[in-house]
């Protein structure tokens, strides 16, 4: 039971905050050093017009100046929203060989919506013992 625990970490990715735009939103940086991949579980509020969704930009700077978004190949699951998806729960996986990832909503149209995305980096390179997770 404890080795899920002792096995991962979690992060806020994008804290929760109305998005009214017709641009991209971007969420926090995830540092994945010695971790395996990243879930991104979305949560929403009200979602009142418009529709959008996530992808994950991924890069080597720190600070993501060289962001691209991953390719298909290293995502699974996406977090699309439309209008009227109030108080939902989405989730996207990462899994690439870049060290830093974050989020991005991407607005189609004039989206007006809350939205907080958490972030549970997952299979660290060192972890506990079996003696050590009971």
């Amino acid at each position: 039971m404890l080795d899920l625990y002792n096995n991962s970490a979690v992060d806020l990715a994008k804290d929760l905050s109305l998005i009214n735009t017709e641009t991209t939103t971007v969420g926090n940086i995830v540092d994945l050093a010695g971790y395996e991949g990243v879930v991104f579980c979305g949560l929403t509020g009200t979602v009142t017009t418009g529709d959008g969704y996530t992808i994950i930009q991924e890069g080597d700077a720190a600070d993501l100046a060289d962001a691209a978004t991953a390719p298909a190949a290293s995502v699974q699951g996406g977090i699309i929203l439309n209008a009227g998806d109030n108080d939902i729960v989405r989730r996207m996986a990462y899994r690439g060989g870049k060290r830093y990832v974050r989020p991005a909503f991407v607005s189609d149209g004039t989206f007006n919506g809350r939205l907080m995305i958490a972030s549970l980096k997952l299979r660290p390179a060192v972890g506990p013992t079996a003696a050590q997770s009971t």
